[in-house]
């Protein structure tokens, strides 16, 4: 429990403190199990405090910190009511935190860990404040904090522990710096930004959960980094920084340091490199994987009152809502020039590789490319978005140039099936331009303008309604066969990769059409039936063979001795038919996964 001769003397304030540290320097502070919340505790201001000894906020109470108290500033303030206020505390050996509970807007920036700090368990209020804090070493394991935690310009000296902590949204590590650090099974909420962090040594984010737009815009990975199994949401971004902006930015943040660690925050920023990864792992990571509600997606409403105006747009509306880039992962311009693993992972968005330099790098084996539909109608695979179609198709060039040839052929798929809503959007918008406004304002001719304003009215409407039913029937068909052709190629052999699909099929249609040649024979059901069956249906399935029509005869002999009905006929075409195309599959596939070259 606490010391109350500590707790006396932190409320004298801290000339009275420091003057009792410098009699008393190895003797431990205890704060341990204090509630700053009640009583005189209440009015305890521990900024600018120094403690040589070790302290112990183990199991402590914080309260909200008053407005007065969440800027820098002097003059008269109200009471602190409890608040965790740290700002500018240096701590010259171990700092204990355990299961200590802070409210809102906790203060640690400026703060200087010298020995190791342990926070093990606390619970973090919104607008826990580390901005420009020093740690040696810091142990966060199992730590939750509100929305809006900021470690900005953080420097840790050597490892830092994050694991199985929980952030809300909107935390941010913009311009951290760390040597080592582990957010292992960590879950971050919605606006999470590492940009500008720098990680000299290992990284590891494996099992992390990401939720939407996770930013690690030029962060420095000088080590090896580790996102393995980790899943992220829509719009993570990994994309590059140039250099200039990236040692600026760096610039700036050090002032905010302590004068004597500001050398090695700008030693690490200046051997940082924004741009490349030097060997980094996603293995059988998800991207899209919709752990958290969407972040900035519609309500169930609002798709539903804004679907209907999109219905009427121009040509012009439609080109600049194209170019949207999507919800999918981005890692442009990265140059890999080490390992970059992504074997196994998901995409659920096409990426964005676009820029990647010595993408010979990149491992995409056993990877596999999907499309989530974003906007209404929410199907898989459907998309009106020609800037979703760029992304595939450029995958798909990245994929053959590093001879990624299983990937290719998934990427070969989704563009097909990426194809589909964009022909069908084409159909569309021919069917509505004559609503367009730019359409309704057509100069009436000099016999129109002599009837009446009603008749000219109605009959522009009737005109307007002809046009779009003409050019509806006019230009369904495409899509429409299109659409067709594509989804029984998917049904039938999954795009040519699957040689089970198109096995199994065959031997459907085997046995249906054994049972319809049935009917047509006066025979009764037997083993010596059923084996005339079997050998008319095969010899219809592969009249090719060699000794298929020496087995067609003797099964016509047994099955139609009066002659084969002119029905039976039609269907043996069917028949053959679609034996022709299950093993035109079938050996497509097969020569799909034994390709050399």
């Amino acid at each position: 429990m606490a010391d109350p001769e500590h707790l006396r003397l932190a409320r004298d304030g801290k000339s009275t403190w420091n003057s009792w540290r410098l009699a008393h320097p190895s003797e431990r502070a205890d704060f341990s199990g204090t509630d700053f919340t009640v009583g005189d505790n209440r009015e305890i201001i521990l900024s600018g405090f120094e403690f040589d000894g070790d302290a112990d906020f183990s199991d402590t109470i914080f309260g909200d910190t008053p407005i007065p108290y969440q800027t820098h500033g002097t003059g008269p303030r109200s009471s602190p009511n409890g608040a965790a206020l740290f700002d500018g505390v240096v701590f010259r050996t171990a700092a204990h935190f355990r299961r200590a509970k802070f409210g809102r807007h906790a203060r640690f920036d400026g703060a200087v860990f010298e020995a190791g700090a342990d926070f093990t368990d606390a619970v973090f209020q919104d607008k826990a404040d580390f901005s420009a804090a020093v740690f040696s070493s810091a142990g966060f394991g199992h730590a939750c904090f509100g929305d809006n935690a900021g470690f900005d310009g953080v420097l840790f000296l050597t490892g830092a522990g994050f694991e199985r902590a929980v952030f809300g949204n909107g935390a941010t590590f913009e311009g951290a710096s760390f040597e080592r650090a582990s957010f292992q099974s960590s879950v971050f909420g919605h606006e999470l930004k590492f940009d500008d962090a720098v990680f000299a040594g290992l990284v590891q984010f494996n099992y992390a959960v990401f939720g939407d737009n996770a930013y690690f815009r030029g962060t420095a990975f000088e080590g090896r980094a580790f996102f393995d199994t980790a899943a992220f949401g829509d719009r993570a971004s990994f994309e590059t920084r140039d250099h200039k902006g990236f040692k600026d930015a760096a610039a700036e943040r050090v002032n905010a340091l302590p004068e004597r660690y500001r050398k090695l925050y700008l030693k690490r920023a200046n051997a940082g490199d924004p741009i490349a990864f030097h060997e980094i792992s996603f293995s059988a990571a998800r991207f899209g994987a919709g752990e958290f509600r969407r972040f900035g997606r519609e309500s169930a409403i609002d798709t539903i009152r804004l679907w209907f105006p999109r219905l009427l747009h121009s040509a012009n509306t439609r080109g600049m809502r194209s170019l949207d880039p999507g919800p999918g992962a981005s890692f442009s311009g990265r140059v890999l020039r080490g390992v970059c693993d992504f074997s196994r992972v998901r995409f659920d968005q096409p990426p964005d590789f676009s820029g990647v330099e010595q993408a010979d790098n990149l491992d995409l084996s056993g990877a596999t490319f999907s499309l989530r539909g974003t906007a209404w109608p929410r199907w898989r695979y459907w998309t009106t978005q020609t800037a979703s179609a760029t992304r595939v198709r450029r995958l798909r060039k990245l994929a053959s140039d590093i001879r990624a040839e299983d990937a290719e052929r998934d990427l070969l798929a989704l563009a097909r099936m990426v194809g589909l809503g964009i022909e069908w959007s084409m159909w569309w918008a021919d069917v509505v331009r004559p609503w367009d406004a730019h359409h309704r304002m057509v100069r009436p001719t000099a016999v129109d303008a002599a009837r009446p304003e009603g008749w000219r009215r109605g009959l522009f409407w009737l005109r307007r309604l002809a046009t779009c039913v003409w050019l509806a029937l006019r230009g369904v068909g495409r899509p429409a066969v299109w659409t067709v052709l594509t989804l029984f190629y998917r049904v039938l052999s999954d795009f040519g990769r699957s040689v089970v699909l198109p096995t199994l099929w065959l031997v459907v249609s085997l046995i249906a059409f054994g049972v319809w040649y049935g009917t047509y024979t006066p025979l009764a059901l037997s083993p010596k039936t059923a084996k005339a069956l079997a050998t008319f249906t095969l010899a219809n399935s592969i009249p090719f063979a060699g000794s298929s029509r020496k087995a067609f005869e003797d099964s016509v002999a047994v099955l139609f001795s009066s002659g084969i009905p002119n029905t039976v006929h039609i269907v043996g075409l069917l028949n053959g038919l679609v034996s022709a195309v299950l093993l035109f599959l079938i050996i497509l596939a097969v020569r799909n996964r034994f390709r050399i070259g």
